[in-house]
């Protein structure tokens, strides 16, 4: 055969092969032979699996079918109760119906069941019970060993938690009864060998990690009964309804709660809806919960009986680590409306922003990066850390609190407090470092701006109340503007002079405008306290260099020191507060030295132009009530006085006097007289028995003249009777005017009564019969008829004009008319 040319891979021609050269080409028939038996024997094997697959499907659905049909699940209610009782010691109860379905998910319903905990009666509330409880899963995963559940319905649980007397709740024993029999149930089921399987390779289904896939979760009508009997909580939570969706351990899922409360002690109702992606690590015990808002409505009867609160919690992510025990809450902010006066339709609106963590392992937790604010006008800054969590839990940090206008803050919501100056508590500033445990707290540091006061120090209290320290210096305090408006008419400024001049102002001060005493906290109080100030002003008297002590416990107070400088003078006073008794006793004792009395008239009573003159003033006084309408009733005490190198301004009694005594003579007084009645010493001594006080030596040196009285007044009905006496001494010709002997013996009488509420020229009124008796007995010693014709002639006279001058005509006309009478 002739050859055939080819090009080669070489690009040399070919020659077709001759037998010699077919003999060096490979046979690859026998190659390509067996890669076709093997492709159709994998053909093969994949159909006989194929079939092995659809038989087994079909007897499983074969076996579905016949167990969904033929078998009742009813009858397997005594195994499930007794597989309950052995897991858990739970007593179940199957009071109503169990039914299956197979399409389109395998699903199992159970109505009607009570669970009660190990040996509890059946009289009381059960532990757990529902309604309906209905689960529906897929096939398929259960193979592989997934959970992969199409939903979960669970209507009208019950819940009933117990804590008793001593701390310990039911759920605890259900808790260590079920850890009781795990144990149990894990010792009996362990191989003899534990090391044979993992050598063997064999992997466990336990060991395995869990695959949960649930596309719906809803849990509806829940209630959860809590009764805590420790602390006196009873509280239950009504229409509990969860609800969750594409639940899974791989990835987050988002979920909804949302409960009605209500609880007895203590008193408290509201709602609360919760909502928020949230993700599940149950191998690692690690959940979160990102983007998360909660918000209540809580009805609370001591702020507001008529109207809830609101308060809503939003934050960035909340972590909680089971396994070591670790909390963490980052971007959280609380925003609440309150309304804390029923009536007032506007809120007060607060919002804080904040992060927490907490390490239970290491007993620590930390309150950060706080910023609590309302509107424009209030900004709180601060932080706090606390340790030994699990042990004696205590706590520090700071506070700073930017100048705020409180009045007006206040203001918006109604709860501006009434106060003598509109211009106070316009600026309040804090800074101070706190610190403290579950029995106190304590201000270090503290700085404290109150308006025009700038207070610096440390202060401590109880947080139960029980506690009251504190150490504080400041520069000037008035007292005045930040107490209530001062409620007293005009006339009453009398009142208040000659109650100061007595030696009595304090003790009234004490009673006036103050509230009724907080006896239960002062029962139980422990106080100690000092206070500093440059100058303080009081019910508008002004001290300097102020220092106050205090101390007491167990019922028992005292104000140990109370020092100032008060008008060029000093102030000292003492007192004590016993509230074991009841009533309760108050006593208090003062003591002023070299005070100058104008000045303090003037500015405690608006009665500058009263007297003048250098006061010292000694008294003591108690009250046993813990009424402060009873105070002054039950007042007792005593107390003196003295007046020096003074002056009752106003009024001159030496002219009145010496105009008299002249008019007596048949002589007429040519002097110039000042307005104002200069004296030397006054000086009164009295005693307060059940409010009502007693004078029975008030003493007045007017140069020339002596003015004594005695008296009484009653605090409580303020009604007051005096009667007073002037006569001339034996210096009145240089010192006042000329008198006869005769006339330094008689004794001028004044008889002053009346309201003190009433005008001061109707307190006193010349006294007529005490006047006659005198009269009476300077007729008997110079001859009645003598003495009679001078009268006569003087009435006619000088005497008659003064007398119509100072009495009127009718009141002239009557002692004219008497004292004829009485000489002829």
């Amino acid at each position: 055969m002739r050859a055939v040319s080819a090009v080669s891979c070489s690009g040399r021609p070919w020659q077709r092969s001759g037998p010699a050269e077919r003999a060096r080409i490979p046979d690859f028939q026998p190659v390509l032979g067996d890669r076709k038996e093997r492709v159709h024997q994998m053909k093969r094997l994949f159909r006989i699996l194929l079939a092995g697959i659809g038989v087994l499907a079909l007897l499983a659905v074969a076996g579905v079918v016949y167990v969904t049909t033929f078998v009742d699940p009813n009858d397997l209610k005594p195994r499930l109760v007794e597989a309950v009782k052995e897991r858990t010691g739970l007593d179940l109860s199957l009071n109503g119906p169990i039914s299956w379905t197979f399409y389109p998910r395998l699903g199992v319903t159970v109505e009607d069941a009570v669970a009660r905990l190990p040996d509890q009666d059946r009289v009381s509330d059960p532990f757990a019970a529902f309604t309906r409880a209905d689960v529906k899963v897929r096939l398929a995963p259960l193979i592989t060993g997934d959970v992969s559940v199409d939903g979960v319905t669970l209507d009208g649980l019950k819940l009933n938690l117990v804590r008793d007397a001593s701390g310990h709740g039911n759920w605890q024993t259900l808790a260590e009864e079920m850890a009781e029999r795990t144990d149990q149930s894990t010792d009996d089921s362990r191989p003899a060998s534990s090391g044979n399987a993992s050598q063997s390779g064999v992997s466990h289904t336990a060991d395995r990690p869990l695959s949960i896939d649930i596309a719906s979760i809803e849990v509806s009508n829940g209630q959860v009964h809590y009764i805590d009997r420790q602390k006196a909580v009873d509280a239950t939570l009504s229409q509990v309804n969860l609800g969750a969706s594409n639940v899974s351990l791989d990835s987050p899922f988002p979920l909804q709660l949302s409960f009605d409360m209500s609880s007895v002690q203590p008193s408290l109702n509201g709602h609360l809806a919760l909502k928020g992606s949230t993700r599940l690590n149950l191998r690692d015990q690690r959940y979160a919960m990102s983007g998360f808002d909660l918000e209540t409505d809580l009805q609370l009867p001591t702020l507001n009986e008529q109207k809830a609160q609101h308060f809503a919690l939003t934050g960035d992510q909340l972590t909680a680590d089971l396994k070591i025990r670790r909390y963490q809450l980052d971007g959280a902010t609380l925003g609440a409306e309150l309304h804390p006066e029923q009536g007032k339709e506007q809120p007060l609106s607060l919002n804080a922003t904040f992060g927490a963590a907490a390490d239970l392992d290491e007993g620590t937790a930390q309150l950060h990066d706080l910023v609590v604010t309302s509107g424009d006008d209030l900004r709180l800054t601060g932080g706090l850390q606390a340790e030994s969590l699990t042990t004696q839990p205590a706590w520090r940090g700071q506070l700073h609190l930017d100048p705020l206008n409180l009045r007006e803050w206040l203001g918006r919501f109604g709860k501006a407090p009434a106060s003598a100056d509109d211009q106070s508590l316009t600026r309040v500033a804090l800074d101070t470092q706190i610190s403290g445990n579950q029995q106190q707290a304590r201000f270090s540091d503290l700085s404290l701006t109150l308006d025009d006061t700038r207070l610096t120090g440390s202060a401590g209290i109880g947080l139960k109340g029980q506690q009251l320290s504190f150490d504080l210096t400041g520069n000037a305090l008035n007292l005045d503007r930040y107490l209530p408006p001062r409620q007293q008419a005009p006339q009453q400024d009398d009142r208040t002079a000659m109650l100061e001049m007595l030696g009595t102002r304090p003790a009234m001060a004490a009673s006036e405008g103050a509230e009724l005493l907080p006896v239960d906290l002062l029962r139980s109080l422990a106080l100690d306290g000092r206070l500093r100030l440059d100058a303080l002003t009081v019910r508008g008297a002004r001290l300097s260099g102020v220092l106050m002590k205090v101390a007491g416990s167990n019922g028992q107070h005292r104000l140990e020191q109370l020092t100032a400088g008060l008008y060029n003078g000093t102030f000292n006073a003492s007192g004590a507060l016993d509230v074991r008794k009841t009533p309760l006793e108050l006593s208090f004792d003062e003591k002023i030295h070299g005070v100058q009395l104008q000045a303090l008239l003037a500015d405690v009573a608006q009665r500058g132009k009263l007297m003048r003159g250098t006061l010292d003033l000694d008294g003591q006084f108690r009250s046993r009530t813990n009424q402060l309408d009873t105070m002054t009733r039950n007042l007792n005490g005593q107390a003196s006085m003295k007046v020096t190198d003074g002056a009752l301004l106003g009024a001159n009694i030496s002219k009145q006097l010496c105009t008299t005594a002249a008019a007596l003579q048949g002589r007429s007084s040519d002097r110039q007289w000042s307005d104002d009645t200069p004296f030397d010493r006054l000086s009164a001594t009295a005693t307060i028995t059940d409010g009502v006080v007693h004078n029975d030596d008030l003493q007045v040196a007017i140069p020339g003249i002596e003015l004594s009285g005695k008296g009484q007044a009653n605090l409580v009905t303020q009604r007051f009777a005096y009667n007073l006496g002037a006569h001339f001494v034996d210096t009145a010709d240089s010192n006042a005017c000329r008198v006869t002997d005769a006339l330094t013996q008689v004794r001028l009488p004044v008889q002053c009564e009346g309201d003190f509420a009433a005008p001061p020229a109707q307190w006193c009124h010349f006294d007529q019969d005490a006047f006659r008796k005198v009269l009476t007995k300077m007729a008997a010693s110079k001859g009645q008829k003598v003495l009679g014709k001078e009268l006569d002639r003087q009435l006619e006279g000088k005497l008659g004009e003064k007398l119509d001058d100072k009495l009127g005509k009718e009141g002239s006309k009557n002692l004219k008319d008497r004292l004829e009478g009485l000489f002829k």
